[in-house]
């Protein structure tokens, strides 16, 4: 479904027509990749059994487009998927940059032990209490380290996991604005469209290049 950006074909419709799908690519759908729009169509086929969980054997999906900067549903996402197949982690194409700067990694590391050790005396003061934790109780504790960690200040912008550069071909796993230099032959990094741009040209001289090596060689034949 790489490029069909019709409304008409959704890439859920695509699962539910082929549940023995292993791996779904629907890339380049500018207008009709709405994450949140799946997470609910998805929950609600489980709500309604439609689909069980742990029963489809889809493994990778990719729905990058160039136009994705930020997704603040990623991990639900995530996370919905991995609840609907067999396998316990379904690879996406995407993931957010998650940079750092270095003057705030020493104050990130003792924030995320903070954490930590709050959470893990809160468990033992609730354990001590009743005995064990129940579901609910488990929950609001998951949902307010989730947010703990939400205003932690790295980049949220969406990378594609396959980035490289178009130069040297060195993988990128920061988008270009936090890291605005290739790490292998040190050149500016350009926008993700532009910079998959001159992969494609380039890739298209190599094979130019390629085909027109044995006609100069026919050409240059017949004085032999």
């Amino acid at each position: 479904m790489d490029g069909n950006d019709d409304p008409d074909f959704s890439p859920i419709i695509m699962l539910i027509k082929f549940p023995h799908l292993r791996k779904l690519s629907a890339t380049n759908r500018k207008e009709n990749t709405n994450l949140e729009v799946d997470i609910k169509l998805l929950q609600e086929m489980l709500k309604f059994d439609s689909v069980k969980p742990k029963s489809l054997p889809i493994e990778k999906i990719s729905i990058y487009h160039y136009y994705m900067d930020y997704e603040p549903h990623l991990p639900t996402y995530q996370k919905t998927w991995n609840r609907l197949s067999i396998h316990p982690h379904v690879e996406l194409d995407i993931k957010t940059c998650g940079y750092l700067p270095d003057d705030q990694k020493e104050t990130e590391l003792e924030k995320e032990l903070s954490l930590l050790e709050q959470r893990i005396q809160r468990l033992q003061m609730q354990q001590q209490e009743n005995g064990r934790l129940n579901r609910l109780q488990r929950n609001d504790l998951d949902h307010q380290q989730d947010e703990l960690y939400r205003n932690i200040d790295k980049c949220q912008r969406i990378v594609c996991v396959s980035a490289q550069c178009w130069s040297c071909g060195f993988h990128f796993d920061r988008c270009w604005k936090c890291v605005p230099v290739c790490g292998g032959c040190k050149i500016k990094r350009i926008p993700p469209m532009a910079n998959d741009n001159q992969i494609r040209l380039k890739d298209r001289r190599k094979v130019l290049l390629k085909n027109q090596l044995p006609a100069d060689e026919d050409d240059f034949s017949v004085f032999d």
